[in-house]
């Protein structure tokens, strides 16, 4: 196994001082760095993986690895921020109010929908994850929402 040296690395910003460099930065080897790349472009992360270097037997284990880290996460929110001009927050933010604002029900229980993907709300095991319930009281009629669902009096009380 042979030594990394500086020309097999990358130095990647994870802060930017303001003043045109970086407070704070990481290293990736070829291989991170060429998967990022790759990713970025639009391939799924195992093809990413295999345009990197990696052999087809691990890349699935290693671009999961590898796109879990927080200074590779770091550096492709950067980019895509940087590329798109739109930042993950604000995303977020927009969807939150369709959410809790929209006219149409639909486009209200699909901000949800987003919103709970994003959360891990549908994934495996996200029933042992707690959930906000918001129960609102109307003129006698019960109204209880589900992250976004509405389910009838009839079917909370059991009549």
């Amino acid at each position: 196994m042979s030594r990394m040296t500086d020309e097999d690395t990358a130095l990647v910003p994870t802060e930017d001082d303001g003043a045109g460099g970086f407070s704070g930065s990481h290293r990736l080897n070829h291989r991170e760095f060429r998967l990022v790349e790759e990713y970025l472009r639009g391939k799924p992360p195992i093809d990413a993986a295999i345009a990197a270097g990696y052999t087809p037997t691990t890349a699935r284990v290693k671009a999961h690895m590898i796109l879990k880290r927080p200074h590779i996460r770091a550096e492709i929110q950067r980019r895509t921020t940087e590329a798109t001009g739109i930042a993950p927050d604000y995303v977020l933010h927009s969807v939150h109010d369709l959410a809790m604002g929209a006219k149409s029900e639909q486009v209200r229980l699909g901000a949800w929908k987003l919103l709970g993907a994003h959360h891990g709300l549908w994934e495996q095991g996200a029933s042992k994850r707690s959930a906000k319930i918001n129960i609102n009281i109307y003129k006698e009629e019960k109204v209880i929402e589900v992250e976004g669902r509405q389910v009838d009096d009839e079917a909370v009380s059991g009549e």
